[in-house]
């Protein structure tokens, strides 16, 4: 679902965390941005295939989306309890 005129803020049906969770995706021109709250502790364990939460309705959705985030890579994963979030927006910010 798009959340702006332009495509760029948009919500996905992420419920394998728990039924009707949501993750969002930021289009910016440097690359995509995923804010994906209690889907995963960490940011690293989502892309590298590590663990994630470990409550799961649904650990099968929760692979499946690990791998497709995994098979087109992020500029940034930020991830609701993930304590590293504040370094990785400094770094991306300072990146750009």
């Amino acid at each position: 679902m798009a959340l702006t005129d332009d495509g760029r803020l948009e919500l996905f049906s992420t419920p394998g965390h728990t039924p009707g969770s949501v993750t969002a995706r930021l289009k910016a021109d440097e690359g995509e941005v995923w804010f994906v709250g209690d889907f995963a502790f960490r940011a690293v364990d989502l892309l590298e295939g590590g663990p994630t939460s470990v409550i799961h309705s649904e650990v099968s959705q929760v692979r499946a989306f690990q791998r497709w985030l995994r098979e087109r890579p992020p500029l940034a994963v930020l991830a609701a309890h993930d304590a590293g979030a504040p370094d990785h927006l400094a770094a991306l910010y300072a990146g750009l």
